[in-house]
């Protein structure tokens, strides 16, 4: 037992070198079957032929890399055979080949695991928590990156738990998606929100003609209607002269019910916005001043009035109405310190001017 492990350790790092002593002999018994066949000797020839085949399969196995000697009988007994059936030219040609082959080979690259390219930012973020308790800023960004049609669908899906107004913007950018079930699936929630303005819209419609509503009644109906313009208006659902006819509508159905309710500030307020967004700048200043008197915070008009004061160009107002902004985010605190500034500096030139 000693005495083979010996023999093992010994003849492993010489394997080489004697495959190469094998492959010449068998060289040597090929020639010697020629010789005998050139004398006539068939089956002298013969069997010098097998045992040159014989000892020219082993060292030509050796000569293949490890990763593919995964069979050793198979691969010994396919150069055997293929040194068998093709006297004289079959030994060197397959050493030859291997040669070449052995010297271009791609060298072996030793892993104890294999590379697993990371999967997307987006995907990893829905893998770690729950689609539906990502924010809309995660959404989109999902939509916009992800490769998974399942996740981009489980993304429009989640938008049922948002507002509106948050869901919209995700769904418009869902509607561009390239894959078919997605812009289909968008296109069926947004139908979904759409009809469900519109139904409740019918349904104060229908309260309008009742006759035994009371004049507060009649304004809470009228508003409900008008909330249902301003939703539509405000989430893109109508555009061009639509939305235009529809916020005419909204108007005249407020005025109205202002006069059933002339002390609602709230239809003072919504009636002003709506006067801002049609561009008619007199009559929502004259609206916002309105819902001041009915009791509308004078901070929670100032972030709209600041707008009208930019819309109708009237900038030197606009950090009259911030300042009366007393919790301020840090984008109206920048917006304030820019209107300042230029305040400021438009004194200065007024300053310079007069003297």
């Amino acid at each position: 037992m000693d005495i083979s492990i010996s023999i093992n350790k010994w003849i492993e790092p010489h394997k080489r070198s004697i495959a190469v002593l094998v492959f010449i002999l068998g060289l040597i018994l090929e020639g010697i079957a020629l010789s005998e066949l050139l004398g006539e000797n068939h089956l002298q020839a013969g069997v010098w032929h097998c045992a040159s085949a014989l000892f020219m399969s082993w060292p030509l196995w050796q000569l293949i890399q490890t990763n593919y000697r995964t069979h050793p009988a198979i691969g010994i007994l396919l150069f055997f055979l293929l040194c068998l059936l093709i006297p004289v030219i079959s030994g060197p040609s397959l050493l030859f080949s291997l040669i070449i082959s052995s010297y271009y080979a791609k060298p072996i690259e030793k892993k104890t695991t294999d590379a697993i390219n990371p999967s997307e930012l987006p995907d990893q973020l829905a893998n770690q928590v729950n689609v539906v308790q990502l924010d809309s800023a995660n959404m989109r960004m999902i939509l916009e990156t992800s490769q998974q049609v399942d996740l981009r669908i489980s993304v429009v899906l989640a938008t049922r738990h948002l507002a509106d107004d948050l869901a919209i913007p995700i769904l418009r950018i869902a509607l561009l998606d390239p894959g078919d079930e997605v812009r289909l699936l968008a296109f069926s929630m947004v139908s979904r929100i759409e009809k469900s303005i519109y139904s409740l819209l019918n349904q104060n419609l229908g309260k309008v003609a009742d006759d035994t509503l009371t004049s507060a009644g009649k304004a809470v109906i009228l508003k409900n209607i008008v909330d249902a313009y301003w939703e539509l208006s405000n989430l893109d659902l109508i555009q061009g002269s639509n939305r235009t006819h529809m916020l005419n509508l909204a108007v005249n159905d407020l005025n109205e019910a202002i006069n059933y309710n002339p002390n609602d500030g709230s239809l003072h307020f919504l009636l002003a916005r709506i006067y801002l967004t049609l561009k008619q700048f007199t009559n929502s200043k004259q609206s916002f001043e309105n819902a001041a008197k009915s009791g509308i915070p004078a901070e929670s008009l100032a972030p709209h009035q600041a707008e009208l004061a930019f819309a109708s160009s009237h900038f030197c107002e606009i950090r009259q109405y911030l300042g009366k902004i007393e919790h301020k985010t840090s984008i109206l605190k920048g917006i304030e310190k820019q209107w300042t500034a230029r305040a400021e500096q438009r004194e200065i030139m007024q300053y310079q001017t007069a003297i």
